[in-house]
């Protein structure tokens, strides 16, 4: 009998572009006993303001030590009869900040926070671009949606879509 994992996923809309804000942080919680897997995290541009030129540069990072400030984000069950996540397996923020980040990202893209472009949205990550395995989380560690250095202008909204096993 094969049963599929539950699915969970968590968003922000329109966060505001900003230098190196962390726009979507997902942490496995400490202890939670067990694995996080990631699937796909996705970003799209959200224009606030009729600019042009300018984009929104994304990496997505792991990163561990549980990030201060933010406002959290609900994680939401895939399917109906799922029940919302417990804050103590785990927790999502935006706009949080001093979580301590790997070296290098694991995916980069780029979205425009002006109003005149079109199909205007990157996948940072999936496992099924490559036929990998989906990126594994342990406890007391997450992944996080960095804005580059660029401060930009409008606004982004990530999408983060992952399971525990």
């Amino acid at each position: 009998l094969l049963m599929a994992e539950a699915t969970y996923f968590v968003g922000t809309t329109a966060s505001v572009a900003g230098a190196t804000k962390n726009h979507l942080t997902l942490m496995n919680s400490g202890g939670s006993g067990r694995l996080m897997k990631i699937y796909s995290i996705r970003a799209a541009g959200a224009p606030t303001a009729a600019v042009t030129g300018l984009v929104i540069p994304l990496s997505a990072f792991r990163c561990t030590v549980n990030p201060l400030g933010g406002t959290a984000a609900t994680i939401f069950s895939a399917a109906t009869g799922q029940s919302v996540m417990a804050a103590t397996t785990a927790i999502a923020w935006t706009n949080a900040s001093s979580m301590t980040l790997e070296a290098s990202p694991f995916g980069v893209g780029v979205v425009s926070g002006e109003e005149t472009t079109g199909a205007n949205e990157t996948e940072l990550y999936s496992y099924t671009l490559a036929g990998i395995r989906p990126l594994e989380v342990g406890p007391g560690s997450g992944v996080t949606v960095r804005q580059g250095i660029l401060a930009s202008a409008g606004a982004v909204s990530v999408t983060i879509w992952f399971s525990l096993v």
